[in-house]
């Protein structure tokens, strides 16, 4: 079953085509990723998705009957504290405030914003105020859920666990999202297109796949983590800290190169393993 259809679509901003004769056809389901350099599209296309842009020409057939988008930058000045903000925007959906105020807290919880859950919004971080922007998405229970640069301003925990969130989800839902973090781009997507100056110049679904582990290392001599085979993503945590996300085929091989070069495995995640496209 189809969740939305585009047919020939083309996008004007002023006066420029950032959309060019697009067909797409995005599949109930489905987890779809849409990646390009900036300029090329990308955007305007999720935009267009969640019909806060109408096509200049063209066809947008839209299957699904509640769609949540979450742009890449949160609003500024925002006068509400977090969980009002929340509350109002879940009740706006039909929700009893109950229901909302436990879910709102499971949700808080789970990204690690308990404690900025009174303070207002102007004055929150842009990584919380990111969290804030998915969790609201999250409590209108979408059946389309669309996600502009997901992981910008979270802390390497937060990521990996908003990514098993929407692994979970991805049972439920359909998703779209952009990124150009290979974790998300490669745990979560059953689809990548790429998007060159508003035409689609590759769409491909993946197959294969396999597992990843999160290594916690210290380390006091320079190592460049991204030469290592096997090695997908590196976040530094501070106090010569970093976190590597690597495939689990080869994450003895990692930690055997990390070894010999005098890095202290402080953790290595099992239980987070997921699904990695190749």
């Amino acid at each position: 079953m189809n969740a939305v259809e585009l047919k020939n679509v083309t996008k004007l901003l002023a006066g420029n085509p950032v959309i060019s004769g697009l067909d797409l056809i995005l599949k109930t389901g489905e987890a779809t990723t849409v990646i390009g350099h900036n300029g090329s599209g990308k955007s305007t296309l999720i935009k267009l998705l969640a019909g806060i842009f109408e096509p200049t020409h063209g066809v947008i057939n839209r299957m699904t009957a509640r769609t949540a988008y979450v742009p890449e930058s949160f609003p500024e000045q925002i006068r509400f504290r977090l969980r009002e903000y929340l509350l109002l925007l879940g009740k706006m959906t039909g929700r009893h405030e109950n229901e909302l105020i436990k879910e709102i807290g499971i949700y808080a919880d789970m990204f690690g914003i308990t404690t900025y859950l009174d303070v207002p919004l102007k004055q929150c971080s842009k990584g919380t105020k990111q969290k804030a922007g998915i969790i609201q998405a999250l409590l209108h229970k979408p059946e389309l859920l669309l996600l502009d640069e997901p992981l910008t301003g979270l802390d390497p925990a937060s990521q990996n666990e908003l990514l098993n969130q929407l692994i979970e989800l991805k049972q439920e839902l359909t998703i779209v999202f952009t990124a150009h973090e290979l974790l998300l781009v490669a745990g979560l997507a059953d689809r990548v297109i790429e998007i060159k100056q508003g035409k689609i110049v590759s769409d491909q679904s993946s197959a294969k796949r396999e597992l990843y582990r999160s290594i916690k290392v210290t380390c006091t001599e320079l190592v460049d983590f991204k030469v290592i085979p096997g090695v997908i993503t590196v976040h530094a945590t501070g106090n010569q800290q970093f976190v590597l996300n690597v495939q689990a085929a080869k994450s003895d091989d990692v930690l055997k190169y990390l070894l010999e070069h005098q890095c202290s495995i402080l953790q290595v995640e099992t239980g987070n393993e997921i699904e990695l496209v190749s």
